[in-house]
C-alpha cells in the first residue's frame, strides 16, 4: 500500500478538538469532554502489533521487562489500543507478555481517534518521553534507598551494576580525609586473640582468616565451592622494613622481610599466585603490588602461572618515602589476568561516567595524617582505602568476592564493604588479623563471630584470656614446687 504524500494537503473526516490548533490552551470557561479511560482484559491474540513499529528492541529490555512483570505480580501499565486491537503504545510490554505465556492482558481502548490522529499520537507517545533527563541526585537517593533496604530489587530498576557504582560512588574520597573507619590508638600491650587456624566471619559475607597464603587449605576452609571475582595483593616485598621502609620502629613482616634470595622470593610468590588462581574465577583480574627493585621475581613468578599481563599501574603518592639516591614516590600495580575467559570491564574508556588510566594518584602512607598510622595498627605499608575501592569498582559487579591473600590491617576488605563487595582475606599475623577484625566490626556495625565455635571475637578473647591466665597460674605453681 502506498504511503499518504506529506506535500499533499489532505482533508481531514473529523473536526479538531477544541484548542487542537498548534499552541492553543484549554478554555477554562469550557473546558473539553475527555473520555474516561477504563482497562479491559483482552486474549492476546486480540492485540494486533502495528504493521510498522517505530522503535526497534533489544534484548537486553525484553529480558528486563520480563523480570520485571515477574518481579511486580504482573504488568502494572495497560497497553494502549485502537477499536480493532491494534498497538498504539505498549509493542514491547506485548511481546514480553507473549513471551511469558500470558493468554489475556490488560489494555486501554481508544477509539474516538481517525487514523491520522492515531499515527500522531503513536508519535508522540514515544517522542516526548525522550523529552527529559535524570535528575541525578534524586536518582542517587532513590537507588540508595532500594540498595539499603532490598539490593536484590537493584536489578529491577534496569540500571546496569557499573551505572548504579557511579552513582552510589560518584568520587571517592581519598583517605587523607576520610575518618570513617578510624580505630581508637591501640594499646601496644593488648594481648594477641588470633591464632593460626582462625576464620573471623563479619556482616555481609566477609571473612578473614589467619593463615599463610602458601597453604591451599586455608583458602579451601575460606571459599569452600565460592571463588573470587578479583584478587588484591599487597605482597610482602622481601625488604627490612627498618631502614627501607620506614625510620619508625616497626613490627618486620611475618615472612619475606629481607631473608629470602631472589629464587626464594620467586618460588614464594610463585606458590601464593598458584593458591590464587585456583580459588578465583576464570578471567579475574589480580592486582599484586610490588617496588621497582622486584619486578623481575615478581615478573618470573606471575608469567608461570598467569594468562596474560594486562597492565602496569602505577600508584603515584602524593608525598615520596624512604630511597637511596631518589626518594620513592612511587608503588608498581600488575595487573595479571587469570584464566582465557572474558573479564568484567567496568570502565570502558569512560563510557559508563568512569574515567581512569594507569597512573593512580592517592595519599600514600605518610600522608595518612598524625596518628594516622594507629589506624592501621603501625602496618609498615598501609594502602589508601579509596584506591583499592575505585579498582575494585573498575572490574567486578556488586556481591562479587575480592580476595586478599596479604590483607595487612583489611584495608581491602573494608573497601570491599564500602562499594558492596564481598572481601575475604588472609593474613599470616594474628596481631594484624586481631587488627582487622576490630575495623571490620566498627565499620558493620556487627561483631565479628569465630567459624567452627560461633563466639564473638571479644567472647573468644575472653576466654583466651582466661587460658592464659590459668596456664599462667599452673606454670607459677609448678616452679613453687620445684
Amino acid at each position: 500500500m502506498a504511503l499518504p504524500n506529506p506535500l499533499v494537503p489532505r482533508k481531514r473526516t473529523r473536526s479538531s478538538p477544541v484548542g487542537a490548533h498548534a499552541g492553543a490552551a484549554p478554555n477554562a470557561s469550557s473546558p473539553p469532554q475527555f473520555r474516561t479511560l477504563q482497562t479491559q482484559y483482552w486474549p492476546i491474540d486480540q492485540v494486533k502489533p502495528y504493521a510498522r513499529e517505530l522503535r526497534t528492541y533489544h534484548k537486553d529490555q525484553q529480558q528486563h521487562l520480563q523480570r520485571n512483570i515477574l518481579a511486580f505480580n504482573g504488568p502494572v501499565a495497560p497497553i494502549l489500543v485502537t477499536g480493532d486491537g491494534t498497538i498504539i503504545g505498549g509493542h514491547a510490554l506485548h511481546r514480553a507478555l507473549k513471551a511469558l505465556g500470558f493468554e489475556r492482558v490488560p489494555v486501554t481502548v481508544v477509539d474516538d481517534l481517525d487514523p491520522v490522529q492515531v499515527a500522531a499520537l503513536r508519535i508522540s507517545l514515544n517522542k516526548i518521553q525522550e523529552m527529559s533527563s535524570w535528575n541525578a541526585d534524586a536518582l542517587r537517593y532513590e537507588v540508595a534507598y532500594i540498595a539499603e533496604v532490598d539490593v536484590d530489587l537493584l536489578v529491577n530498576t534496569a540500571i546496569p551494576t557499573v551505572e548504579i557504582d557511579v552513582l552510589l560512588h560518584p568520587g571517592v574520597k581519598d583517605d587523607a580525609a576520610d575518618e570513617a573507619d578510624v580505630l581508637a590508638p591501640s594499646d601496644g600491650n593488648r594481648p594477641t586473640v588470633s591464632v593460626r587456624g582462625d576464620i573471623w566471619l563479619f556482616k555481609n559475607g566477609h571473612a578473614l582468616a589467619c593463615g599463610d597464603a602458601r597453604e591451599r587449605d586455608v583458602y579451601a576452609r575460606l571459599l569452600g565451592a565460592r571463588r573470587a571475582r578479583m584478587i588484591v595483593a599487597d605482597v610482602p616485598y622481601n625488604v627490612k622494613i627498618a631502614g627501607h621502609v620506614t625510620k619508625r620502629a616497626l613490627r618486620e613482616f611475618a615472612m619475606a622481610s629481607g631473608e629470602m634470595t631472589p629464587a626464594e622470593f620467586t618460588r614464594f610468590l610463585k606458590m601464593i599466585f598458584e593458591n590464587l588462581a585456583a580459588f578465583s574465577l576464570d578471567g579475574s583480574i589480580h592486582l599484586v603490588f610490588i617496588d621497582w627493585a622486584h619486578i623481575e621475581e615478581l615478573m618470573g613468578a606471575g608469567r608461570s602461572v598467569y594468562a596474560e599481563l594486562k597492565n602496569l599501574i602505577v600508584w603515584h603518592k602524593n608525598q615520596a618515602g624512604q630511597g637511596s639516591l631518589w626518594r620513592s614516590q612511587h608503588e608498581l600495580i600488575f595487573a595479571w589476568k587469570n584464566g582465557l575467559a572474558p573479564h568484567i570491564n567496568n570502565v570502558q574508556l569512560g563510557a559508563n561516567g568512569r574515567w581512569r588510566s594507569n597512573v593512580w594518584g592517592y595519599a600514600g602512607a605518610n600522608a595518612f595524617g598524625r596518628g594516622r598510622d594507629k589506624d592501621h595498627g603501625d602496618h609498615p605499608t598501609p594502602k589508601s582505602v579509596a584506591m583499592i575501592q575505585d579498582a575494585i569498582l573498575d572490574v567486578t559487579l556488586r556481591g562479587d568476592i575480592v580476595l586478599d591473600p596479604c590483607a595487612g590491617s583489611a584495608t581491602t576488605l573494608v573497601a570491599a564493604h564500602k562499594v558492596k563487595r564481598i572481601g575475604v582475606g588472609i593474613e599470616v599475623d594474628p596481631a594484624y588479623v586481631d587488627l582487622g577484625v576490630r575495623r571490620l566490626e566498627k565499620l558493620t556495625g556487627e561483631p565479628a563471630r569465630h567459624a567452627e565455635t560461633g563466639r564473638t571475637f571479644s567472647e573468644t578473647a575472653a576466654e583466651r584470656a582466661g587460658s592464659s591466665v590459668d596456664d599462667d597460674m599452673r606454670c607459677a605453681g609448678a616452679e613453687d614446687e620445684r
